[in-house]
């Protein structure tokens, strides 16, 4: 995991969200999101799998992501795909 944090256009959300990686779940709040990935706030950042699903109805379907940077309760995550 990176510290290094990319900045791009990014909406505030404040929308309950559900982590979840091979049968463990977390609930979260996406402070914002962009067209990459989203910031969220987790009460165990640590906890939080290095890649994941989120679910939320910002999206019609729950998307895959990668932590790439945690710090203070957040995790910034970039949404991706993987076999």
């Amino acid at each position: 995991m990176s510290a290094t944090r990319v900045r791009s256009h990014r909406h505030p959300a404040s929308k309950a969200a559900v982590i979840s990686h091979g049968g463990w779940m977390a609930g979260c709040t996406v402070a914002d999101i962009a067209v990459g990935g989203a910031r969220l706030l987790v009460a165990r950042p640590e906890a939080v799998p290095d890649q994941f699903e989120l679910a939320t109805d910002l999206f019609s379907s729950p998307r895959r992501c990668r932590t790439v940077w945690c710090e203070d309760g957040q995790i910034g995550v970039e949404f991706v795909d993987w076999i």
